[in-house]
C-alpha cells in the first residue's frame, strides 16, 4: 500500500512523490520508501521514463539507506 502526489513541471515532464509502506512476510510493519522522480512522457502519451531517488527509512522515521532508480512503463490496454 502506498500514497503520492504528482505535478506537471512543464511539456512533458512532470514530478513524482509517493510513499509506500512495507511489511515484512509475518505482516509486520518495517517502515516506509518515499520515491522522488522527475518523469518524461513521450510524445503520444503511451509511455515514459523516470528517475529519481528512493529512501528507506526504518518504522521510527530514521533513514536507512537512500539509492537512484529509474522507471519505464508503457500503455497497455
Amino acid at each position: 500500500p502506498g500514497q503520492g502526489v504528482w505535478n506537471h513541471v512543464s511539456g512533458n515532464t512532470y514530478h513524482i512523490s509517493f510513499k509506500t509502506f512495507n511489511f515484512d512476510p509475518a505482516n509486520n510493519y518495517t517502515g516506509w520508501t518515499k520515491i522522488t522522480h522527475q518523469v518524461e512522457l513521450d510524445s503520444n502519451g503511451n509511455a515514459y521514463t523516470s528517475a529519481g531517488i528512493a529512501e528507506v527509512h526504518a518504522p521510527n522515521g530514521t533513514l536507512l539507506t537512500t539509492g537512484c532508480s529509474t522507471t519505464t512503463a508503457t500503455r497497455f490496454e
